[in-house]
């Protein structure tokens, strides 16, 4: 009976609505559309038990359609059977967080209406959606993989005032268009204004010019003319290496074909380019311990090899961390069977020529993937890392703290973005801040093959590149690899499993834009404001449950 309830199927329409505006389906004017329905939902409710009762229902089918890869790349061959587990509770456990500014705008619909401003309510919900989006960054059960402006990365012309507001000004337009769009309906469902008259058609105007407003500043500041294949303070020759080894395998027995691989797919690159000035391979290309002396010849294959060709490597790779002292290791450290205290960290490691062990630059990642990588606050909660352990060695790393940019020898400096780190916009604009003249993400996407994340995971690097306006190089095992200019074009973008390398000359850019330099201070604002409307909220319910009392 459930499923034959208008409640049920509009819930359902709403959720898919969301999950069907994300890449790679990309019906992103669906967005207003579930908008629209959601705060339907929410104002129709008779509690918070309502609302969360009704916002779970809407957000599971959005996580279902958006996010099922991640259950669904564990029935593929060799899969980690994990991940059917981790996907099953991300698909149950993420549509709660959802609840949280489903209530806050619950409470402003409650409190904000007035018999001359009954809609005063809709301007509170772009700036509370937005402060949870932000909020949604910060702790270690992060995961800003659904933010509403991640919706929108094939409009070009759409999402160039990033460069402003960085991608949650996207959200936040993206709410507005769609509270005006609830509250247009609203009147003339409630036959208060007909759809020929005056304040419906300047209703309609006022809509369309905020929808159209970002191509309009698109057009005026010249955006695609000034960024696109922009060469502005140089140029450099980078190959990117996209190996397409089985994520499973490469972890096994056969870490030397691997290696030998890798030196004939960089000689062959470098062979047909040879003023290529940097070379990528993605995350873990290399499985071992580098350093290990019981890798000594695979060390050195790579080693000889970048010293004869005279051009630094790019390389993800396992690092550890021996603490001699056991006062200086974090109290989630691992312990070897001698008692030493270490740790591992999924990190990036650039070969330079002529350099010992002691001076290569090294970045260990920083924001690790929930469950895949390490457990949530596994400090506090040590006792739930041993149940999220893989069958190859990507599990339980450490939280690296470095936030350096890599250096080349002419001083051109780029970072580099570990998979998971390219979905945090002010996380990645802050190595820009910091000197980054191009940009570079390594990952490996082989364990989703062709479903949907993979694609997602490719084009939120869009946003990254128009926030910062930078170039990135983008390197990933089994696809999708490319550059990408300042103004979100891709280039050299090559299909998912197959092996292919390509070199090109990419864009050093020095300006900085004022995302770059300010981060996320909409959403700061976005965030003060709710505060600020959840405690008036607040005082206005007490006022009137003391005034019903008396």
């Amino acid at each position: 009976n459930r499923f034959k309830t208008t409640d049920f199927w509009i819930r359902f329409l709403c959720g898919a609505c969301f999950g069907l505006a994300f890449p790679p389906i990309n019906f992103y004017p669906l967005i207003y559309l579930g908008i629209v329905l959601l705060i339907r939902e929410i104002i129709s409710s008779n509690s918070f038990g309502e609302v969360l009762k009704k916002t779970y229902s809407v957000f599971f089918w959005f996580n279902l359609i958006a996010i099922s890869w991640i259950c669904l790349s564990g029935f593929s061959h060799n899969a980690e059977r994990y991940l059917i587990f981790a996907g099953l509770l991300a698909l149950l456990a993420h549509p709660v967080f959802f609840w949280i500014p489903a209530a806050a705008f619950f409470k402003a619909y409650k409190n904000f209406r007035s018999e001359k401003f009954p809609y005063a309510y809709l301007i509170t919900f772009p700036f509370i959606w937005t402060a949870f989006e932000y909020i949604h960054t910060l702790t270690q059960f992060s995961f800003p993989w659904l933010s509403f402006g991640n919706t929108q990365t094939y409009n070009l012309s759409k999402i160039q005032f990033i460069e402003f507001t960085g991608v949650y000004g996207l959200s936040f337009w993206i709410c507005s268009v769609g509270a005006l769009l609830f509250y247009l309906i609203e009147k003339i469902k409630s036959g208060e204004w007909k759809i020929s008259s005056a304040k419906t058609i300047i209703t309609v105007i006022i809509i369309l010019a905020i929808y159209f407003a970002p191509d309009v500043y698109t057009l005026t500041r010249g955006s695609k003319a000034k960024y696109e294949n922009a060469f502005t303070n140089g140029e450099i020759s980078i190959g990117v290496v996209q190996p397409n080894s089985d994520p499973w395998e490469r972890w096994g027995s056969k870490q030397m074909q691997f290696v030998t691989d890798y030196v004939d797919m960089i000689k062959q690159l470098k062979e047909k380019n040879p003023q290529t000035k940097l070379v990528i391979l993605p995350e873990t290309a290399i499985t071992f311990y580098l350093f290990n002396t019981i890798n000594l010849e695979k060390y050195l294959k790579i080693k000889n090899f970048v010293d004869s060709a005279n051009t630094p490597l790019l390389v993800g790779l396992p690092y550890y961390k021996i603490y001699k002292d056991s006062t200086e290791a974090p109290v989630d450290a691992k312990r070897s069977n001698d008692g030493a205290y270490y740790d591992t960290f999924n990190a990036a490691l650039l070969y330079e020529k002529n350099k010992t062990q002691a001076e290569y630059q090294v970045y260990k990642k920083n924001k690790l993937v929930i469950g895949g990588e390490r457990v949530p606050y596994q400090e506090v909660l040590g006792f739930l890392k041993d149940y999220v352990t893989w069958q190859v060695g990507i599990s339980q790393w450490q939280i690296g703290k470095d936030t350096n940019n890599f250096v080349l020898e002419d001083g051109t400096q780029f970072n580099t973005a570990i998979c998971y780190e390219s979905v945090y916009p002010e996380y990645f604009s802050a190595f820009v801040k910091k000197g980054a003249d191009f940009c570079t993400i390594i990952t490996n996407d082989g364990w989703w093959g062709k479903l949907f994340g993979t694609y997602q995971h490719n084009q939120y690097a869009v946003l990254r590149a128009i926030e910062n306006r930078r170039w990135i190089a983008r390197s990933a095992n089994t696809g999708i690899s490319e550059f990408i200019d300042p103004y979100g074009n891709k280039y050299n973008e090559t299909a998912i499993n197959e092996r292919a390398s390509f070199a090109g000359k990419i864009g050093i850019i020095k300006e900085k834009t004022f995302y770059t330099e300010h981060g996320d201070w909409l959403c700061r604002i976005c965030l003060w404001i709710s505060g600020a409307v959840l405690l008036f909220a607040i005082g206005a319910g007490l006022t009137k449950r003391t005034n019903r009392k008396t």
